[in-house]
Parts: structure tokens; sequence; C-alpha cells
């Protein structure tokens, strides 16, 4: 019994050593986040952007699903405008949802894209929003 004891710790200790790397690397060269929001109609979110790599630029939303419906298509909806109900600042990227009173309830999903270091960067479902009811007080 002892013998298989021995055996069985040098075979961890190898097993350990082989499968633990002392350096981390991360060959990411550009990955973006954001946090998602659930709100209740009627209220309003602003989201700043986090990111690894250069710092992105030129941010546009391409895309906006409702429920899995299209919401928003920059093709036929035209350009999103600090007032619409959905708006990225183009330099920082912040992110916004406004003036929630008037829409539907449901999960909308925000499709982004972006620059960074020359290189453009597409995040379909970057975003999730989910509008709820609102909150009875």
């Amino acid at each position: 019994m002892k013998k298989i004891l021995r055996v069985l710790s040098v075979l961890g200790i190898l097993l350990t050593q082989i499968g633990c790397s002392r350096e981390i690397a991360d060959d990411t060269e550009f990955k973006l986040y954001y946090y998602n929001a659930l709100l209740s109609v009627g209220e309003d979110f602003i989201s700043k952007p986090s990111y690894i790599g250069q710092t992105p630029h030129s941010f546009e939303i391409y895309g906006i699903t409702h429920d899995g419906q299209v919401y928003y298509n920059p093709k036929l909806d035209g350009a999103l405008t600090e007032k619409s109900h959905f708006y990225v600042n183009p330099e920082t990227g912040a992110f916004s949802v406004n003036q929630t009173k008037d829409m539907k309830t449901g999960i909308y999903s925000v499709s982004m894209k972006c620059i960074s270091d020359g290189v453009e960067y597409s995040y379909p479902d970057l975003f999730i929003v989910k509008l709820n009811k609102p909150k009875v007080e």
C-alpha cells in the first residue's frame, strides 16, 4: 500500500509540474466589454466600455434586435442620434439607453463595431438590455 501511495505522490507532482506554466500569456489583440443592463420602463442607462488592447474609437451601433426581431437597421432607419432610444458616442464609446417610457418591454440586443489600432472589430449582440415593466411602488 505504501508503494502505491509513493507512486501516486510522484505521479501527482510530475503532472502538476507538467500542467502548470509560470508564464500567463494573453494573445488577445483587442477585446471590447460592456456591462449588460436590466432596466424598468422609464429608467435611463449609461455604460462606458472597457477593453484590452489599443484605445478604440469610431464606435457605431450596426444593429439592434428586440426579442429576436429586427428593431434597428442603419441602412433602413438611418443614423442614431443622442435623442434616439439607443446611442453610442462615436469617440468615447459611452453607450446610453434613453427615453424608455415609450419602449416595449423585452430583451434588446445591441451589435456594435469600433476601430482599434487601425483594425475594425465587430461584436454582434455585444450589449443586452432587458427592459421590464415599470416598478410599482
